[in-house]
């Protein structure tokens, strides 16, 4: 699974599928989050068995974005983070980070 999500990651976009999330098109781990669905995610982070690479990253207004950008994106927006389990969100962005995931805007 984590070969096909690293080798896919870039078409593994989720559009108009009746989930809503923050943008229009998400990809795939993003709108997992988006729609708070991130549990999964957690496990991918902390199981050794996986090697998903959550550096992969998107152009989004000119610059790169990783998932863990993504959930920062949603943890400092106010607005937005009301509508999430900010603790949740935090741990799994930890859980990335240990597992060497980085924030592709710095």
């Amino acid at each position: 699974m984590s070969d096909y999500l690293n080798k896919y990651s870039h078409i593994l976009i989720c559009g108009d599928d009746g989930v809503e999330g923050i943008r229009e098109r998400e990809q795939l781990l993003k709108r997992s989050v988006s729609s708070g669905l991130y549990g999964y995610l957690q496990q991918l982070a902390i199981d050794e068995e996986y090697s998903v690479d959550f550096n992969k990253y998107e152009i989004i207004d000119g610059k790169k974005e990783t998932l863990l950008d993504f959930i920062y994106l949603i943890i400092s927006d106010e607005e937005l983070a009301e509508d999430y389990n900010v603790y949740e969100l935090e741990g799994l962005a930890r859980s990335i980070v240990k597992r060497g995931g980085k924030r592709g805007k710095g």
